[in-house]
């Protein structure tokens, strides 16, 4: 953000549309941001009201493109609550998941994206007398380990 605003400022003196004292001026509030309020909190209290507004519109984000839930096509009430619920149940999990990444400190390599990308190379392949579970790749078997992921989820139980 400060070299925005740096350049957009050196941007404008040099078109002669501002002055180098605005710019000297000016510059010390390069990439900061003030945030103004009327309640009657302390400025860390109301920096962290900011960042949680930033976190819903990123839950927004993810439910609107990654979900691609903001199209509904559906004309009964009933089966649009439906599709809400699905969709929140959805955001619900992809929120669970981003957790686990965070606790396994897998964050900083992976997205939740690329974590559901390597986990659906896991296939079970489901026979009349059994079962068999694919292959598991070595990436996938450390994002297992690390995020402590229990295999026995995705097997069918009760049925023989």
């Amino acid at each position: 953000m400060k070299n925005e605003e740096e350049t957009t400022f050196l941007t404008r003196l040099e078109a002669g549309k501002t002055t180098q004292e605005k710019y000297f001026d000016s510059k010390r509030h390069f990439g900061k941001m003030y945030l103004i309020s009327n309640m009657d909190i302390e400025s860390q209290e109301l920096y962290y009201f900011y960042k949680e507004r930033n976190q819903i519109e990123y839950a927004f984000n993810i439910f609107m493109n990654l979900l691609e839930a903001d199209k509904s096509y559906l004309r009964d009430d009933k089966k649009f609550e439906g599709y809400t619920f699905i969709n929140f149940l959805s955001l619900f999990i992809y929120y669970q998941l981003l957790n686990r990444i965070k606790r396994a400190e897998l964050n900083l390599k992976y997205s939740a994206q690329d974590i559901l990308l390597q986990l659906s190379k896991i296939k079970i392949y489901v026979f009349e007398n059994g079962e068999i579970l694919s292959e598991i790749p070595k990436k996938v078997r450390d994002i297992i380990e690390a995020m402590k992921i229990n295999l026995d989820l995705l097997r069918i139980k009760g049925e023989s």
